[in-house]
């Protein structure tokens, strides 16, 4: 996009089950490095939630903070609760970024 085209804020939520995340496109390291780029380059931030998993420890593995990190269940409270937490998330940033 032209700059004068690009939002101000970007926020990528990312939920996952954990099943399936065997990229033939990309390496962890190197989705890492994407992830880092868009932070630094354009202040975009990342939010994973993750079920089944250790999310936190696979958040960190993508250079995303534990803050910005939480576990879910995979039933229909868990995943109203995830976006519930999102919800929480993308609210309390967009608070924080105007101050």
């Amino acid at each position: 996009m032209n700059e004068n085209e690009r939002p101000d804020k970007v926020i990528i939520c990312i939920l996952t089950d954990g099943e399936e995340n065997a990229s033939k496109e990309y390496s962890t390291s190197q989705l890492k490095e994407k992830i880092q780029h868009q932070r630094d380059k354009y202040n975009w931030e990342f939010v994973f939630l993750g079920a089944n998993q250790d999310s936190f420890s696979v958040a960190d593995s993508y250079g995303i903070a534990k803050g910005m990190t939480s576990n879910f269940k995979a039933d229909s409270r868990g995943i109203s609760d995830a976006y519930n937490t999102i919800s929480c998330c993308v609210s309390n940033y967009m608070k924080d970024s105007k101050k």
